[in-house]
């Protein structure tokens, strides 16, 4: 896995504060849901999302959507 590939599924966080699913999400990166989950994890672990890994929903974080303001 790249880290275009984290950027880009960080990046979708920066049109919509809401929820998204990582189905959802694994569809628009062209991804399986197995490598989005991997993904938000990591980002997770640095704040830059909220991950809900029972429901396996995810949505920007107050540290995250800060670091979209200063792209």
């Amino acid at each position: 896995m790249t880290m275009s590939k984290v950027d880009e599924v960080f990046n979708l966080f920066s049109r919509s504060r809401r929820w998204h699913s990582a189905g959802e999400i694994a569809g628009w990166v062209s991804l399986s849901e197995s490598a989005v989950r991997k993904i938000l994890n990591f980002l997770a672990k640095f704040d830059l999302v909220e991950y809900d890994r029972k429901k396996e929903t995810a949505r920007a974080a107050l540290l995250g959507r800060k670091v979209h303001v200063l792209k």
